[in-house]
């Protein structure tokens, strides 16, 4: 029977030799990863789906910077899983396809020959289900101009070009040849150290959104579908403006409740979801799944079209979203069993194999 697993947001390089858990679970995230793709390997997959973000800065040409020993240890378990297994790669705003491989060698790429490498989206047909699977950056409303970057030059030109463009777009040369952080994580559903099992609950217990925040949420889609349509000025224009376009973006998303920051994901799915269903090539089946990752947050949202039960689920991330080692101290993922329901999960925290209500 078909079987899956979805990542996204490992964030590689900016693993530690920190411990994560308790008891047997007292490990670093690279001995987690390994003991995660030797459990996968035992569920014998149809597909290990990583949902962009693989690394958090994929080097420039000629910076080893990024060559650390946690991130080469981590990708070469991801290689050598690939070499037996089927991998699928959906790109991320942070390493434009898989350009962080690099960092263990040029000819170390060779056993994802067989990947299946999808930008910006990826259908998933279960026997019971559709998943429809994006990053999710396309909405971020902080990542505006990378946004029209990524649309105009990342796929009209070579994959490798692109990427070092957009990246010193969005980190203009100062001197380091390094990437700055990316904006803060939106809303955080926390854990609270009970198992991601009760992921859904934590996520329903989250206050509602006021009709207003709602609101903020569209309004900001809108713009982002808006500013993707306009006719691109030059890259001289564009780096006139840059400073301020997104000086202006990055107040804006700061000022943001988080309900509104939530929102503007779950309405995007809707809007994934929606574009899906009215298309001429669509697959039909009884449960649609919008996945995405991105925000590393863990989220859930349900909605019903033409009868058909649709879903948003966003898979979290590898790296937490806090400081406190708490707020660090999981690894999501998603689960897709044999009748294509998807749950999610968490590495560190729930036993394995995963429970199941």
């Amino acid at each position: 029977m078909p079987r899956y697993v979805i990542v996204s947001d490992l964030h590689i390089d900016t693993w530690t030799e920190e411990a994560f858990g308790s008891g047997d679970r007292s490990k670093s995230k690279l001995e987690h990863w390994c003991d995660f793709l030797d459990w996968c390997e035992g569920q014998q997959l149809d597909e290990f789906i990583i949902d962009g973000d693989l690394m958090d800065a994929p080097p420039y040409i000629g910076d080893g910077s990024f060559t650390s020993g946690i991130a080469r240890d981590a990708v070469t378990r991801l290689l050598q899983y690939a070499a037996q297994h089927t991998v699928t790669y959906i790109y991320g705003n942070h390493d434009i396809g898989i350009s962080g491989l690099r960092c263990v060698g040029g000819n170390s790429i060779a056993p994802l020959q067989r990947a299946n490498l999808y930008y910006p989206g990826y259908v998933l047909p279960t026997d019971g289900s559709i998943l429809l699977l994006q990053h999710g950056h396309l909405y971020d409303p902080a990542l505006l101009l990378y946004l029209r970057d990524l649309d105009v030059r990342t796929y009209l030109v070579s994959h490798f070009q692109a990427f070092e463009w957009v990246q010193q777009r969005r980190d203009p040369i100062d001197g380091t040849g390094r990437p700055t952080p990316g904006v803060g994580s939106p809303a955080t559903i926390g854990l609270d150290r009970e198992p991601a099992h009760n992921i859904y609950n934590a996520i329903q217990q989250q206050a509602p959104a006021s009709p207003e925040d709602q609101s903020a949420a569209s309004s900001f889609n809108q713009v982002i579908q808006q500013a993707k349509q306009q006719t691109t000025p030059s890259s001289e224009d564009q780096s006139a403006a840059s400073g301020l376009i997104q000086g202006a973006c990055d107040a804006v998303v700061k000022a943001l409740g988080d309900p509104v920051k939530h929102l503007i994901w779950r309405q995007a799915a809707r809007s994934v979801v929606d574009d899906y269903l009215g298309g001429a090539d669509k697959l039909d089946r009884p449960v649609m799944y919008c996945v995405m990752g991105h925000t590393h947050v863990p989220d859930y949202d349900q909605w019903t079209v033409d009868e058909k039960q649709c879903m948003y689920l966003n898979s979290g991330t590898w790296v937490g979203t806090g400081d406190s080692l708490e707020d660090r101290q999981h690894a999501t993922y998603l689960d897709v069993d044999a009748t294509g329901k998807v749950w999610i999960q968490d590495w560190i925290r729930d036993p394995y194999p995963p429970p199941k209500p």
